[in-house]
């Protein structure tokens, strides 16, 4: 196997790379001998088992070396799972100078080193995530991440498609969601929005860029006026257009059912040039509880609005204002929205999925069933037991 692997060396290296997609020729060398030492542990551990099957005498010895030589391997090669390291490693990363939690990032998900090659110490790769806030390292801290990879499978097939579609917008267009979103930095291999105002650091040998792109997080808010759009193409290329303003008007899916007072497609007018003017009204809300999965809000409106919630909008969302339940929908595509009318109210929103309500149902049924078969079978078989019983008698 060896000398066959020696004699098409080079067209077993070239199809792996392609696989792996690999093509740095340092990395080529590092699966080439990779290969070559698998086969040469190969061929003595081959030679190693035909001594033994060979010999008579002293085989437990060999074996007793053999099995001490399987254990050294693991402990070896896992010496760092639980690593005596400077206590330093355990404060927060230094990086949260810079990046003051709570806060969101939008995080790129692209290391400056290939994972498992290069001869990089473990220790220092998980120094660099902690260091560098690479998802989702930050949640301890109270960093939250836009825009990230599914890590938990947690993303509904609308949402993937929308992430995918933001991942081939425009510099400026991405910069205009995140800002919406509340995302207060950016970090990564390179800057990108503002490269002459990236903060340069360097973690573990590799530089890193800190952008400041928002002032604040995103808050609740009251906007009088609406958009409908048909798809999920077109509420993107909506948002996107600068003429459209995320602070001041919402665009829904046209099968949102919004009062007629609210509907102003204000982008079409003002490129029909007619102007319209978004209506303003004074309003106030107050953050009574957050938490995951739950909302509770105080607002104050002179006139009816439509509330909107930022962050994580999804089907599952149910709204109830002073008690009372309210059609709650998708408004700017991230972001939960409902009708508020004038005066002081307070809001509740859950996140309640109805698969949520009917695995519920069903387990339960489930376990009924299941309870239900054990007391009959219980009971059939004390019964068969006092008849087995009288008949003896």
């Amino acid at each position: 196997m060896l000398f066959l692997f020696l004699i098409f060396k080079k067209h077993i290296v070239q199809g792996l790379s392609q696989l792996f997609v690999i093509d740095k020729p340092s990395l080529k060398d590092q699966l080439s001998n990779s290969i070559l030492l698998g086969l040469l542990i190969f061929g003595v551990y081959a030679i190693f088992f035909n001594f033994i099957d060979k010999i008579k005498i002293r085989r437990d010895i060999l074996l007793t070396f053999l099995l001490i030589l399987c254990l050294l391997d693991p402990i070896y090669h896992n010496r760092y799972i639980n690593p005596t390291v400077d206590e330093a490693y355990f404060k927060p990363p230094q990086i949260l100078q810079y990046v003051k939690p709570p806060t969101t990032i939008y995080r790129n998900k692209i290391l400056p080193f290939t994972m498992g090659l290069g001869g990089i110490e473990k220790i220092k790769i998980m120094s660099f995530y902690r260091q560098t806030l690479f998802p989702f390292s930050g949640l301890p801290y109270g960093v939250k991440y836009e825009f990230n990879d599914n890590f938990m499978a947690t993303y509904s097939t609308y949402q993937m498609k929308l992430y995918e579609k933001i991942d081939g917008l425009s510099l400026e267009d991405k910069l205009k969601i995140l800002r919406y979103l509340g995302c207060e930095y950016y970090i990564g291999n390179q800057p990108m929005f503002f490269p002459e105002a990236a903060r340069k650091i360097v973690v573990e040998g590799y530089t890193q860029y800190i952008e400041k792109i928002s002032e604040e997080p995103a808050k609740p808010m009251v906007v009088f006026k609406a958009v409908q759009a048909a798809g999920l193409d077109q509420k993107l290329k909506i948002f996107i257009n600068p003429e459209f303003d995320p602070q001041k008007e919402v665009v829904v899916d046209q099968s949102v059912k919004v009062p007629e007072k609210f509907i102003f497609n204000g982008v079409q007018a003002k490129a029909a040039g007619v102007e319209g003017d978004l209506i303003t009204s004074n309003y106030s809300i107050e953050v009574l509880e957050e938490k995951s999965g739950f909302g509770r809000y105080r607002a104050s409106l002179d006139k009816d609005g439509i509330v909107v919630i930022p962050f994580n909008w999804a089907k599952g969302w149910k709204a109830w204002v002073d008690g009372k339940k309210t059609a709650v929908f998708e408004a700017n595509l991230f972001s939960k929205g409902l009708i508020v009318p004038a005066g002081e109210h307070e809001i509740m929103l859950k996140y309640w999925p109805d698969s949520f309500v009917i695995g519920s149902v069903l387990s339960l049924m489930s376990l009924g069933g299941i309870l239900f078969s054990w007391t009959l079978f219980y009971f059939q078989r004390r019964t068969r037991k006092a008849l087995f019983l009288n008949k003896e008698m």
